[in-house]
């Protein structure tokens, strides 16, 4: 018996040592345990997708995946790692967006934790799912990552656009380490189309100096969409993710003057209790030809379609909630 509990103890210190170091959620696996979580293929796909080649895109906050900053967010463990991969691969979706991802840093001090441990296990469970995973280099310890179903088909693999990840503005009004937008050209159905995941500033701590910044990643965004796409009237294209404000914010209203269309749900997309935040931050922006082959549908999944507690979702999950979208590109059933 002595021999055995040396054992346990041997593996708790070797277990704490390891990257990542040992994390055991006892809140968070008490309320969970409480239900299991409903993982099955969710059918909210429009009727149409029926009887039609559709395109379904999912954009993700995974809030600080692989970072652990705050005391109320510690490093997730491979078996909430892997609900979150089941959670998404539930969405049915050929295209995934993630925002706050970890891909590139790795060490750990006093009230820090970084670990790209938890981006290497999602992306090889996407991958054994028959995803393809790319991600974008600029941001800290929040990069945006792209997955692909083989579903669709890559034109040209991800590539970061040309917008600036650092701002002086004034003394009071400055930042360094944002993401820069992460764009991917895909074609399915013989129908090609680009595709950008994007994060803008966190309206956080200074939402005045926010916004300013947030009008200058659009105002970038927009000149470097239109040196690769050229006129938006003519080509198919859709920048979706995590925009930190709705349409209404001059920065967005310029997208939209230029051609292109917002698909906001109606409903909330991010925890009730986040105060600081704007609710409707996760969207789509959508170029002419592409909006005319929306399906009108958008949907936020909610714990509730999980059967997860939403306490533990947003502890686990996220912040935010998955947003999924369908576009039709060819019907099978005679009609246009």
């Amino acid at each position: 018996m002595a021999h055995k509990k040396r054992l346990f103890i041997l593996f708790l210190f070797l277990s704490a040592l390891a990257p990542g170091g040992l994390h055991v959620h006892a809140s968070s696996l008490a309320k969970a345990d409480i239900t299991t979580p409903d993982f099955s293929q969710k059918n909210n796909a429009p009727a149409i997708c029926q009887s039609a080649q559709c395109l379904s895109l999912t954009t993700y906050n995974a809030y600080w995946l692989g970072s652990a900053r705050r005391p109320s967010r510690t490093l997730r463990d491979n078996r909430e790692i892997s609900n979150i991969f089941k959670m998404l691969v539930a969405t049915n979706s050929d295209v995934i967006l993630f925002q706050e991802i970890n891909t590139k840093r790795n060490s750990r001090k006093q009230n820090e934790n970084f670990s790209t441990a938890s981006y290497a296990l999602l992306k090889s469970l996407l991958e054994q799912q028959g995803y393809q995973v790319s991600h974008g280099e600029s941001g800290f310890t929040q990069q945006l990552a792209i997955a692909t179903k083989t579903t669709v088909s890559i034109i040209k693999p991800a590539f970061e656009l040309d917008v600036d990840n650092s701002f002086y503005l004034d003394s009071n009004c400055k930042t360094r380490n944002l993401r820069k937008p992460l764009a991917i050209h895909l074609s399915m159905d013989e129908a090609s189309f680009l595709v950008v995941n994007l994060h803008l500033k966190s309206s956080y701590k200074n939402p005045t100096c926010a916004q300013r910044i947030r009008e200058l990643q659009s105002t970038q965004l927009l000149a470097a969409v239109k040196s690769i796409s050229g006129d938006l009237k003519e080509n198919k294209i859709i920048i979706g993710g995590d925009f930190n404000t709705d349409e209404s914010e001059p920065g967005i209203r310029r997208l939209v003057e230029e051609g292109f269309t917002a698909i906001i749900p109606a409903q909330a997309n991010t925890a009730p209790d986040q105060k600081k935040h704007d609710t409707f931050i996760d969207y789509f922006l959508v170029s002419a030809p592409f909006f005319s082959h929306w399906t009108k549908t958008i949907k936020v999944y909610t714990p509730a379609d999980f059967a997860i507690d939403d306490t533990v979702f947003d502890k686990i999950y996220s912040d935010h909630r998955p947003v999924t979208t369908w576009f039709v590109l060819n019907r099978t059933d005679g009609h246009p």
